[in-house]
């Protein structure tokens, strides 16, 4: 596959493997979308991943070892491409990578399974010097930041835009600023470049609410001596269309979203209403509105949910 990230994942990360130290952090740095001349105009809310402030989504990036250190920097962080970058908070402790090996590569995941202990010491790295600090007392709600995973090699990942709000894992009212649509995806077997995710599945938070859904009947008939039909069975199916923006590397993984679906189990949605259930029938389709200036890219994601069915009785 011919991409520009890691992997085309839920939450990509960039890295330019071929440099190290302060050369492989301009350039790496350098990649993130909201760094772009052309995202100037659009709205850095608009540019950021969803994160819950309890708990960190799932990562998944192919490199041969787990991290030494992990920042999470503000997005107008200085010095970022520099050795000791300024707002940044080393929250190393906050989370545990596993390596494994697939086919022959490598790669590290963090699951993101538990929430985040936000009584835990962090140091921050601030113009005024080093402070010590928490997650609950450093880290703002509706806040816009991103994340560092450094190593021992000195070689960094960078990762796209992220805005972390509070809100829950699982909707509890229709309102897009207290809940998210949730979409998480697990493959039992590789797909393409992406390995198995059976500890890490890749999981997207999106702001656009489940409304306007289609219905589509399916029937079987009998046809008696005089040609007159019966239905001997039917089924209605609620067909739902969700659409949201996303940086092109998200859009690579978006793209892939169908694919999951080989395995009847692997795709859970999880919609504003808070009802949550495997789902079928998936079809992507991504365009590039001109008002975003080929900043982000338009997802249409369409599902479908078994509603009600009928057999005759007689």
């Amino acid at each position: 596959m011919n991409i520009p990230q890691n992997l085309p994942c839920a939450f990509p990360f960039w890295h330019t493997p071929v440099l190290t130290g302060s050369a492989n952090w301009i350039a790496t740095a350098q990649k993130q979308t909201f760094r772009h001349s052309y995202c100037e105009n659009v709205p850095l809310e608009e540019i950021a991943i969803q994160v819950r402030y309890d708990r960190l989504i799932p990562i998944i990036a192919e490199v041969g070892t787990v991290p030494t250190d992990v920042f999470l920097c503000e997005y107008d962080a200085l010095s970022y491409d520099e050795a000791l970058v300024i707002g940044a908070a080393n929250i190393t402790d906050l989370m545990t990578f596993d390596a494994y090996t697939q086919d022959g590569r490598d790669f590290i995941e963090f699951t993101g399974s538990a929430d985040v202990n936000q009584a835990t010491a962090i140091d921050v790295l601030t113009q005024a010097g080093l402070i010590a600090s928490t997650w609950a007392g450093w880290v703002r709600d509706g806040g816009l930041y991103y994340i560092i995973l450094q190593f021992a090699d000195e070689t960094r990942l960078y990762s796209e835009l992220i805005q972390i709000v509070d809100f829950p894992e699982f909707p509890v009212t229709p309102d897009t600023c207290t809940s998210r649509l949730r979409i998480e995806c697990v493959n039992n077997c590789p797909i393409g470049d992406l390995p198995s995710t059976n500890f890490a599945p890749h999981k997207i938070f999106v702001k656009d609410p489940t409304s306007q859904p289609t219905y589509i009947t399916e029937k079987s008939v009998a046809t008696n001596g005089k040609r007159q039909e019966r239905i001997t069975w039917a089924g209605v199916k609620k067909r739902w269309k969700v659409s949201f923006n996303v940086t092109e590397p998200v859009a690579d993984f978006c793209s892939l979203i169908p694919l999951f679906s080989t395995d009847s189990s692997a795709i859970l949605i999880t919609d504003t209403y808070g009802v949550g259930s495997e789902v079928s029938d998936l079809e992507v389709e991504i365009s590039w509105p001109e008002e975003l200036g080929g900043c982000l890219a338009r997802v249409d994601l369409f599902f479908t949910r078994d509603f009600t069915d009928f057999e005759n009785c007689c």
